[in-house]
């Protein structure tokens, strides 16, 4: 039966149901015409089945599997048909335990080397990382189940995931971004493609129509399902618009419901529906007729497959006077808690559970006749240990060689986090310097998903990145310090001298709403090139135990030739790679880029004649007039390198173009033309700001802690204007809270006065605030934000329900009570699971806070008090308060906030306020302190004198007029 005779007999409610899981890891099933479930797993190296309690963060365990090198390492060894062989045998497992889709590999470029998920990812290059995960693809799918190429698109950052708003220029966005995705699916032919949480400017990528539709389907051809990430669905319907087929996981229905009103309304067609059911049942008949013709397979066979694969990703970085590989005479000390315990995987949703493990320790006798012992060094999470630190320097004094273990640990590069900064911990490094000083001969071994500052390479006389290698790992690293394999290993992304040598180091991670690609196109190697900046290591650097010889370099249009020869004593692999370059371009671009490349292997005095094909991606670049990919006519170099920086043979090559409109003026471009990026800060977008009357005024106020009887605001003044947000800033417990209590009414205060729209509202009932001018969101919503036993509709009208039309002659209106509570339900998205019918108890705190602010926004105040208002709340949620806040500013009322979030109080606020025991010690304008001057204040080591806050005498006359002349003006 073909899909569209099977789609004919489906109903409505059947059809909606495949779109979304049945729970957390499977689809839906329709038994009754052969649909059975699929099930979806992590990983990009490894499969992660679980079995038990299912999580996307790796917190459970999940069934055992091999662990091979992570794509960050993969993408060392460039080596194609050792990735493809990786991939078939990674297939192989996934579809013995019963995986359809396999959510793997990801794709996405390492803009940044912070980035905490870099590990899981190939390169800064988009046309390796592209060729690396297509062949990952290729392996999987020769099994007949699916890969899951991931996160589509522009996802390069962990924190702020979920909302971050990706702002990235056109050609950025293709000839960086998108280019491996692009090559995963015409190369890769890749069946299934995971949308990533962010937006991409703008529009999140899981809805996002010029994304999914214009370019994947239209221009690329994608024929496959799209997934959402785990909990990445914001519109159903605009998802399935644009073509996002199945959303994960499951979700009760909730969303289903949503579907179906959709297409009785018109708003989905069956077309389109029937469209996206019948991709799912492609996949579905496709990925459950291989699992079922399953054989068994050998774990054994497959972790020396893993065993091989980490033997060509490691890269050999320093071997000063041929110190490696090591004589198995010398006596060898190993010390570093990572030779015991190895660090051979990332954390969150790619962790597997491996089969077995190798250990440095149990293989160390098998390569050296003369081991004299091992010692940990160091405490693994960056606790110092002086006694760790002398155990080691006592056992090196023994031997001849000593070989260290350095490296990240688990929780530094994580899923959902991304990395401080670019250092090994401070107790390795003070390890290595007391190692250094005994004078033996060092090697470092360095086991990390992604680069670090090695600022001791001068020190040391060999060093080894291994990068996460896998279960196999340790055997592999011996492999190659003691020469059983010569290492061919390189570098798939740059090693800078810093982190601010980086071109995206001033834009990362952006602020609260969104980051800025402002260095454009030059990512990576193309800044560090362009700007002729030396780095410690460059892009595709890494030694060998051999020599390699290059001549006769020939070019066509079809490609290059030319012949290596291993010119050493021992047998090798080389790789070679090919640059193109364009000197005199009328476009801005890149000195050069890598173009293609080919792994060699050699015995000794062997020569090989090589061939590197040009291809579709070769010469193109994007024309954002013609918005089309383009040639621009010139003569090219073509370059034939070790690495980046080490040219080999060299050629140019004219080719006719096809462009008849240039895209930009670049003497109207200098930056983009040059390279060059100028540092610029990050604000959140908002109005200018125009002050407008004076809506909060407090006078020399005292406040009295009901609970120490101490004093805890003291003598305090400040004023806050209408159109602005002034910010209290202070660490905890220096005064915030009881502060905002008198404000609001909450507490009496000891002395002084408070003036709200230029009445004394000192000795005033808090209903009386809220009627006159005040909403207060408070601090805690439990005990003076919400009635958790009431209903969401009786909350929402809670300063609302003794005023018309909630209550006339005597009565509660219970129906315009409902109506504005499903009119704040939807404008400021509420979720709840009965409507206005829900407990608060029961809601979620996020939608807690978010009624709270619902109910605050609406009344017709002129002054806000916000006090932590986001505690608590995930990201989206906290993007959503920030943008209501702004709004609010926009519309004139004028905003305290009380916040611990120093990012938040940047982010949004005019004018700071620091509070540091119970007094104001600074008053300044936002833009015109930084973070670490405001610490300052807040720790208390700086203190302005105190300002004097008083009305104006025009403001005087109002505050007279409404209070009598009680007010003595100063």
């Amino acid at each position: 039966m073909t899909n569209k005779e099977l789609i004919k007999k489906l109903t409505l409610e059947e059809k909606v149901l495949l779109l979304s899981g049945e729970n957390f890891w499977e689809t839906s099933e329709l038994k009754k015409y052969g649909i059975e479930k699929m099930f979806l797993a992590d990983g990009p190296h490894g499969v992660r089945r679980q079995a038990a309690a299912a999580d996307h963060l790796g917190l459970n365990e999940s069934i055992k599997a091999t662990c091979f090198p992570t794509a960050a390492t993969l993408a060392n060894t460039w080596n194609q048909k050792m990735i493809e062989k990786v991939g078939s045998h990674l297939g192989s497992e996934a579809k013995d335990q019963n995986v359809n889709i396999l959510l793997g590999p990801g794709t996405n470029i390492k803009r940044n080397p912070l980035c905490g998920r870099n590990f899981e990812y190939y390169s800064e290059d988009p046309y390796l990382s592209g060729m690396m995960a297509a062949s990952l693809i290729k392996g999987i799918e020769s099994n007949g189940i699916s890969a899951c190429v991931k996160h589509f698109a522009a996802n390069n950052q962990e924190e702020r995931r979920l909302v971050i708003d990706t702002v990235v220029d056109e050609r950025t966005l293709r000839e960086i971004y998108l280019t491996p995705f692009e090559i995963a699916v015409n190369q890769g032919k890749v069946s299934a493609l995971m949308t990533a949480y962010n937006k991409v400017n703008g529009i999140y990528a899981n809805e996002n129509d010029f994304l999914l539709k214009d370019i994947l389907r239209d221009e690329w051809g994608f024929e496959g399902v799209v997934v959402s990430d785990w909990g990445g669905n914001n519109d159903r319907v605009l998802a399935l618009k644009a073509t996002s087929d199945l959303e994960m996981p499951g979700n009760k229905g909730e969303t289903n419901l949503e579907v179906l009103k959709a297409v009785k309304a018109g708003k989905i067609t069956e077309k389109e529906l029937d469209d996206v059911v019948s991709r799912l049942l492609s996949l579905n008949f496709k990925t459950t007729k291989a699992i079922k013709e399953k054989e068994i397979i050998d774990y054994h066979l497959n972790h020396e497959v893993a065993y091989q694969a980490a033997q060509e990703a490691i890269v050999l970085l320093e071997n000063k006077n041929n110190i490696l590989p090591l004589d198995e005479h010398k006596k060898i000390a190993i010390i570093g808690d990572f030779a015991d315990n190895p660090r051979y995987q990332g954390a969150g949703s790619s962790i597997v559970n491996p089969t077995k493990l190798d250990n440095t320790l149990d293989f160390i006798n098998q390569y050296s006749e003369n081991f004299v012992g091992y010692q940990k060094g160091f405490k693994r999470y960056g606790k110092k240990s002086r006694r760790l630190i002398n155990k080691a320097v006592k056992l090196a004094n023994k031997s001849d060689v000593v070989i260290v273990y350095l490296g990240l640990d688990e929780i530094t590069e994580v899923e959902g986090i991304d990395r401080k900064n670019l250092k090994l911990p401070e107790n390795q490094l003070k390890l290595l310097a007391e190692l250094i000083k005994t004078n033996k001969k060092i090697i470092v071994v360095l086991q990390a998903g992604s680069v670090v500052e090695i600022d001791f390479s001068d020190k040391i006389d060999g060093l080894i990145h291994g990068y996460l290698l896998g279960q196999a790992g340790a055997r592999a690293l011996l492999d190659v310090i003691f020469g059983r394999v010569n290492p061919s290993g390189r570098l798939s992304e740059t090693i800078p001298y810093q982190y601010q040598d980086v071109s995206s180091a001033n834009y990362f991670p952006g602020k609260e709403l969104s980051v800025e690609y402002r260095e454009a196109l030059y990512v990576g190697y193309r800044y560090f090139d362009k700007n002729n900046y030396r780095v410690r290591y460059p892009f595709g650097y890494g030694l060998s135990y051999t020599n390699f010889q290059y001549r006769d370099l020939k070019v066509t249009e079809k490609g290059v030739t030319f012949k290596i020869k291993n010119s050493g004593s021992r047998a090798g692999s080389e790789v070679a790679q090919l640059y193109l370059g364009l000197k005199d371009s009328k476009i801005f671009r890149a000195k050069k880029e890598l173009k293609g490349f080919t792994k060699v292997f050699l015995n000794s005095n062997e020569e090989k004649e090589v061939f590197i094909a040009f291809d579709d991606y070769s010469f193109r670049y994007y024309n954002v007039l013609t918005k089309s990919y383009e040639i621009e006519s010139g003569n090219y170099d073509i370059y034939i390198n070790r690495s980046l920086n080490e040219n080999v043979l060299q050629q140019s090559f004219y080719l006719a173009g096809t462009t008849t409109k240039l895209p930009y003026q670049n003497l109207k471009l200098p930056a983009y033309e040059s390279g060059k990026i100028t540092a610029v800060d990050f604000f959140i977008e908002k109005e200018e700001l125009t002050f407008g009357e004076n809506v909060l005024m407090v006078k020399d106020l005292t406040v009295i802690s009901p609970q120490s009887k101490k004093e805890v605001v003291k003598d305090l003044s400040l004023r806050v204007d209408k159109g602005e947000i002034v910010s209290v800033a202070g660490i905890d417990g220096n005064g915030q809270s009881e502060l905002a209590y008198a404000i609001s009414g909450l507490i009496k205060p000891h002395s002084g006065t408070i003036y709200l729209n230029y009445e004394d509202i000192t000795n005033k009932k808090i209903r009386y605030r809220n009627d006159h001018g005040m909403s207060h969101i408070p601090e805690d919503r439990h005990r003076f934000g919400l009635i958790l036993t009431d209903t969401l509709a009786n909350n929402l009208s809670l300063k609302k329900y003794h005023l018309k039309p909630f209550h006339q002659k005597g009565l509660i209106k219970n129906d315009k009570i409902q109506e504005l509570g499903n009119k704040l339900i939807e404008e400021f998205d509420v979720r709840s699971g009965e409507g206005v019918k829900t407990l608060a108890g029961s809601m979620s705190g996020g939608n807690q806070q978010k009624a709270i602010i619902a109910r605050e926004i609406d009344k017709d105040s002129d002054f806000l008090l916000a006090v932590q208002t986001v505690r608590g709340l995930d990201v989206g949620a906290i993007e959503f308060v920030h943008k209501r806040l702004l709004e609010q500013r926009s519309n004139g009322k004028g905003i305290l906030l009380i916040s611990l979030d120093l990012d938040e109080v940047f982010s949004i606020s005019d004018r700071i306020l620091v509070i540091y025991e119970g007094e104001i010690v600074k008053n300044v304008m936002t833009k015109d302190i930084t973070v670490e001057e405001l610490g300052y204040y807040m720790a208390g080591v700086k203190k302005d004198e105190k300002e004097e806050v008083d009305f104006t005498e025009e403001e005087l006359e109002k505050v007279i007029s409404l209070n009598g002349d009680r007010y003595e003006f100063e």
